[in-house]
């Protein structure tokens, strides 16, 4: 899938699966064509639509670290 992601990146794989895409490197990868030129910019919202810790924007007054 690249650019923008690796092949059999997991994050992207359940936000695919999520979103309603196909989930299999090759078929995600296959799928993600269409997406030229803005592959990376698919897959960072991919990577944002995963519940994670680390997406998230730290609460007020608290430090990110």
């Amino acid at each position: 899938m690249p650019p923008g992601g690796r092949d059999g990146d997991v994050g992207v794989r359940v936000a695919a699966r999520g979103a309603g895409l196909p989930t299999t490197p090759a078929a995600l990868t296959r799928h993600a064509g269409t997406w030229r030129p803005w592959r990376a910019y698919a897959v960072q919202y991919l990577w944002s639509g995963n519940d994670r810790p680390i997406n998230r924007l730290p609460s007020e007054g608290r430090s990110p670290v």
